[in-house]
């Protein structure tokens, strides 16, 4: 837990100096993710989630876009 509050902060950080700078000025933060089996599951399933709804937006902007063809 004190590792993920430090993340916290440190994006906090990054977020606040960004309103407060150019693009040019900015830092990358890189993190990398060791989830478990329950939190691996939970992201696959927001990602599946995530790409059905973008695809079923697509597919309605699609169906739109031949009607005003037609």
């Amino acid at each position: 837990m004190r590792v993920l509050s430090q993340v916290r902060e440190l994006i906090q950080e990054e977020t606040d100096s960004k309103s407060h700078k150019s693009n040019a000025d900015t830092k990358q933060l890189k993190v990398m993710l060791i989830p478990n089996n329950v939190q691996k599951t939970k992201m696959f399933q927001y990602a599946g989630a995530s790409r059905f709804a973008y695809n079923w937006a697509l597919a309605r902007e699609k169906e739109n876009y031949e009607k005003v063809l037609i």
